[in-house]
């Protein structure tokens, strides 16, 4: 992937938002291999027909194994206001996932306490401390061949 013209999902003066394909990192680590991030970079800058002074803020990631919607702000005000919103749970994320097997029950909510620890995150009990919760709802969509698919 060298371009991401066609992955452009939602642009304006503040926001844009693209599609990660998979197995392509958000921003770009010591590989040094193209991300996410710096093909948005690259995009705007041949829009505005200029290089390297346009701003655009990463406010969440998502890991190189998923595909999704990726949202890129375009001010500072813009990254300040989006991260707070990320990081006080303002912002509703919602997930699709194909499962092999049967999921059982086919909803319900699952709950972990998570530990960073260096690059390292980890689940540990409930109320310690540093932990964050992490919570997931789920409900089966689709059936094949008699089993879910999540």
């Amino acid at each position: 992937m060298t371009t991401i013209i066609d992955s452009v999902i939602f642009e304006d003066d503040h926001l844009l938002a693209v599609i990660k394909p998979f197995g392509i990192l958000t921003q770009s680590d010591r590989t040094g291999e193209l991300s996410i991030f710096d093909l948005a970079k690259n995009y705007i800058a041949e829009k505005r027909k200029r290089a390297g002074d346009d701003y655009l803020g990463l406010v969440h990631r998502l890991d190189r194994p998923v595909g999704g919607a990726i949202l890129f702000a375009r001010t500072l005000k813009a990254t300040k206001y989006l991260s707070e919103m990320f990081r006080e749970r303002r912002v509703k994320k919602i997930y699709l996932a194909r499962v092999e097997g049967e999921v059982k029950p086919p909803s319900g909510e699952l709950y972990h306490a998570l530990l960073k620890s260096g690059k390292k995150v980890k689940v540990v009990q409930e109320g310690m401390t540093g932990a964050k919760d992490a919570r997931l709802f789920y409900r089966v969509l689709n059936l094949v061949d008699g089993k879910n698919e999540s």
